[in-house]
């Protein structure tokens, strides 16, 4: 069998029967080449994906991850059910959302703006029926202190939702949606209604019920369009991480992730054989995506069984249940070696991060997933914007950035385009906060990114 056959094969095993080769056969080295290219998510990721050295960078640096569906077929090939979406989470800092926007806009996605469409239907119909939950995202744009709101999401989309907010405290009002209606004479008239939108995007739900913000996109690919969702993990009381949201997930075969320096698994030992649990949901919560798609996943032969809700144990990542990919060498070969340090430096600290996380299975569900740093450093005041001057050199450097730097054009899996919103005030300039701000998806709540913001 040639090399090029070998590693057609290999794509196609689960990362565990790859780990199964390199141990069996140490002394082939083409077999070898082929599974450290198995392992490598770039290659994965290229697939669907432009310029994914680029891409893969800034989830290094913002502290995101693929999730959900995509990410379970990194590691179990022919598992993901047709048409899945791919999720990205970023925590909810406003330079690394601007950042991981950035990147994925470079990368070849299209951003969905429903504060766009609303005027779009107002001047070609006069009428447009919006979603409660939309109308009070973009409202919260043109309400915040903000400088230019007007410019974040236009004249008119700003007028409209400036009179919305006029006429309607939230609060007191129940509606499902609302009929915007644009008068002969220019008026704007806008009414509640109870029609509850059946196209109504998709939304995620911390255990608690509270919404997350999501970024909807899509993405034309050999296979066809796909659906790209980045998911913002941000409250008005704080930020949530690409873990976090992990935990939600109705059963256990979807909490993986694929990150800018590692890959995980929380259960890979029964996804491998393509077995699940089904978590408990909290009261009055159903857990991310549950019941929605659990059908297509017994299609792919999964098997399903309800959580033990008598026992509780603590598990973490490297035990005999997980999987856990470290890849972080890999950016040796994409970056000037007087950057080596910098980047031995940001390893180790995301070594010691991961490898101090642990999660409670409890009552059928998972309770919490927590480490020490996250703990210490999601409080850290030290914003980029205001304390740049004070932070140290490699606190202040993006890989993102180096990557960038040191690419020599044409280079498909590298752009040169990209640029870090760090050390730039992201709510005066660029564009990624008017994608943001028009999306009608995204709420106006991030917080100022601080060193420690690529926390997981």
């Amino acid at each position: 069998m040639n090399v090029n056959a070998i590693s057609q094969v290999i794509k196609k095993l689960s990362i565990s029967d790859v780990n199964i080769l390199k141990e069996n056969f140490p002394l082939s080295q083409d077999l070898h080449a082929s599974c450290q290219e198995r392992m490598n998510p770039l290659g994965y990721l290229s697939a669907t994906f432009k310029y994914v050295t680029t891409l893969l960078s800034v989830t290094f640096d913002v502290g995101g991850g693929f999730t959900g569906p995509r990410a379970v077929e990194f590691f179990i090939p022919g598992s993901a059910p047709p048409n899945a979406r791919w999720e990205l989470i970023v925590p909810g800092y406003k330079e690394s959302v601007a950042d991981m926007v950035t990147a994925l806009s470079i990368s070849g996605v299209t951003w969905e703006l429903y504060g766009q469409d609303i005027i779009e239907d107002l001047q070609e119909k006069g009428i447009v029926t919006v979603s409660r939950r939309k109308m009070i995202a973009l409202s919260t744009w043109a309400h915040a202190p903000l400088e230019r709101p007007a410019y974040l999401l236009g004249e008119k989309l700003c007028s409209v939702l400036r009179q919305f907010d006029m006429g309607f405290h939230m609060d007191h009002v129940s509606s499902n949606s609302f009929t915007i209606q644009l008068q002969e004479n220019g008026e704007i008239n806008i009414f509640p209604n109870e029609e509850t939108l059946s196209y109504e995007d998709t939304t995620y739900e911390d255990s608690f019920g509270r919404p997350f913000s999501v970024l909807h996109g899509t993405i034309s690919t050999a296979r066809g369009v796909e659906n790209v969702d980045l998911i913002i993990g941000c409250y008005d009381k704080g930020i949530t991480g690409c873990l976090e949201f992990m935990k939600n997930y109705y059963a256990s075969h979807l909490q993986a992730f694929i990150g800018g320096w590692c890959a995980a698994h929380m259960y890979y030992q029964q996804a491998s054989v393509k077995h699940s649990i089904l978590w408990e949901p909290t009261t009055n919560y159903n857990t991310v995506n549950g019941g929605r798609t659990m059908g297509k996943y017994q299609s792919k032969s999964f098997t399903f069984t309800q959580a033990n809700t008598s026992t509780t144990r603590i598990r973490r990542f490297g035990d005999n249940e997980s999987l856990f990919l470290d890849y972080g060498e890999l950016w040796r070969s994409f970056i000037s070696q007087h950057n080596y340090e910098i980047l031995d430096r940001w390893l180790d600290d995301r070594r010691k991060n991961l490898h101090g996380v642990s999660w409670v299975e409890s009552g059928g569900r998972i309770l919490d997933i927590s480490s020490d740093w996250e703990q210490s450093f999601r409080t850290c005041r030290k914003t980029f914007i205001e304390h740049i001057s004070e932070l140290p050199g490699y606190q202040q450097r993006r890989l993102g950035n180096m990557v960038s730097l040191d690419t020599q054009s044409p280079d498909p899996m590298r752009s040169k385009g990209f640029q870090s919103s760090v050390g730039r005030n992201v709510m005066k300039q660029g564009w990624q906060m008017i994608v943001l701000a028009r999306s009608g998806t995204v709420c106006c709540n991030l917080r100022d990114a601080t060193p420690w913001s690529w926390v997981f």
